[in-house]
C-alpha cells in the first residue's frame, strides 16, 4: 500500500523550458550539480569528426588501395555515433527540475550530483570516479528526516595497455539511520541474483566468508542469504524478531529485491542498476518501506547494546563485531568460470 502523503503531481506534470534553464542556473551555481557539456564543445567535437572524415575521403579517392583512409573514416564514424548518442539521451535537466518541485512539495531536499559519497556501505568504497545522482532526503514525515535515497556510480579498471579495461556499476540506494550502532549484518536477496545457464549466485559486490551465513527458520532463508558476524548470531535474531522478517520479505525480498546491510547505525537497501525517480511508483514503494521497515527497524534497535564491550549505556560495537570478514570470489564468478570450463571441456570431447 503506498504513502497517501506523497504529493505526486510534480513527477506528473513536466516544467517549462525557461524554467528548467533557470533551476539548472541556480543549481550550478550552488555546486549541486556540474557545469555539463556546452554546445561549444559540441560543435568542437563535430568539427573534429568532419575534420578526420575529410581526410579519410582524400586519402581514398587519391590511393583506394591504402587501409589508412579507412582508418580515418571509421574513426569519424565513431565519433559522430558518440555524439548522436549523447543526443538522444536527452538532458537530465527536465527530470532534475521535476525532482526538484517533487521535494518541495513534499518538504524533501533535492540535490542533482554531486562527486563522491559519505556514506559507508559495501558499494560506497570501491573503484573511483565515484558519483552520486538524483540525491534526496526525505523529510520529517518520514522518520525525521533519517532518510534518504539516490542513484550511484563507480568504475573499476583492470589490466594495463592495451588489455585496460574500464566497467561502470551502478546501484541505487536508500539509508536509515538507525539510534544505535549494531553489528555488520547482511541480508543477500535471493531474487536479484546473477544468474548463468539458470543458476543464481549473489549479486553484491563483495562476498563475505561462508563461516558467517546463518540459516533462520521459516521462509526467510529463501530470500535473503543472512551473514552475521561469528559470535553475533543471538544479536541478529535479537534484531530480526518474526515481524520484521516479515515486513522484510514483502517489502524487499520478493519482486524487484533488494540486499539489505546494516552497519554501524546505518541500514541500506540496495538495487542493481539505477532506479527512475521519475516514477512514481518508485517513491510509493520506497516510501513505504522507510514507514514500515524503517519504523519496526528503529523500535527493535533502540536498546540494543554488545554485551562484550561490558557497559551497556556505551553506544559501540567490539571489534569482532563491526564488520563481516570478507570471502574469495563470488558465487557468480565461481560459476562463471565453471561455465566456461564445462563447455570447453564438452567442446574438445565431443570434437574428437
Amino acid at each position: 500500500m503506498g504513502d497517501a502523503r506523497l504529493d505526486l503531481a510534480p513527477l506528473r506534470s513536466p516544467v517549462p523550458r525557461d524554467a528548467v534553464r533557470a533551476y539548472r542556473q541556480e543549481a550550478v551555481a550552488r555546486g549541486d550539480a556540474p557545469r555539463g557539456t556546452t554546445w561549444l564543445a559540441v560543435a568542437a567535437v563535430v568539427l573534429i569528426a568532419v575534420v578526420v572524415a575529410g581526410i579519410g575521403a582524400g586519402v581514398v579517392g587519391s590511393n583506394p588501395d591504402s587501409p589508412v583512409g579507412l582508418v580515418f573514416l571509421v574513426v569519424a564514424a565513431l565519433v559522430a555515433a558518440s555524439v548522436v548518442r549523447g543526443l538522444l539521451r536527452g538532458s537530465p535537466w527536465q527530470l532534475w527540475a521535476r525532482l526538484d518541485r517533487f521535494a518541495r512539495a513534499n518538504a524533501m531536499c533535492f540535490v542533482p550530483q554531486r562527486t563522491g559519497s559519505e556514506e559507508i556501505g559495501m558499494i560506497f568504497d570501491r573503484g573511483h570516479t565515484r558519483i552520486t545522482s538524483e540525491l534526496m532526503r526525505l523529510g520529517d514525515g518520514w522518520l525525521d528526516g533519517r532518510a534518504e535515497t539516490a542513484n550511484y556510480r563507480y568504475s573499476i579498471t583492470t589490466g594495463s595497455g592495451k588489455n585496460r579495461r574500464t566497467r561502470v556499476y551502478r546501484w541505487a540506494y536508500l539509508v536509515i539511520r538507525l539510534d544505535r550502532h549494531l553489528p555488520q549484518l547482511v541480508l543477500d536477496a535471493v531474487q536479484n541474483d546473477d544468474r548463468v545457464f539458470g543458476i543464481g549466485g549473489s549479486n553484491l559486490p563483495v562476498s563475505f566468508a561462508g563461516s558467517q551465513r546463518l540459516g533462520l527458520e521459516g521462509d526467510f532463508d529463501r530470500f535473503f542469504r543472512l551473514f552475521v558476524p561469528e559470535g553475533y548470531e543471538r544479536d541478529a535474531l535479537y534484531v530480526l524478531t518474526p515481524d520484521l522478517m516479515a515486513l522484510l520479505i514483502d517489502q524487499a525480498g520478493s519482486g524487484a529485491a533488494f540486499d539489505v546491510e546494516i552497519v554501524d547505525d546505518r541500514m541500506y537497501f540496495y538495487a542493481p542498476g539505477n532506479l527512475d525517480f521519475g516514477d512514481p511508483a518508485v517513491w510509493q514503494r520506497l516510501t513505504t518501506i522507510v514507514r514500515t521497515v524503517g519504523t519496526k527497524t528503529l523500535r527493535q534497535t533502540v536498546r540494543y547494546a554488545d554485551d562484550r564491550v561490558g557497559d551497556r549505556a556505551v553506544d559501540v560495537v567490539a571489534p569482532q563485531g563491526r564488520r563481516l570478514r570478507r570471502g574469495g570470489a563470488g558465487a557468480a564468478a565461481v560459476l562463471v568460470v565453471a561455465a566456461i570450463a564445462g563447455w570447453w571441456l564438452l567442446t574438445a570431447l565431443f570434437a574428437r
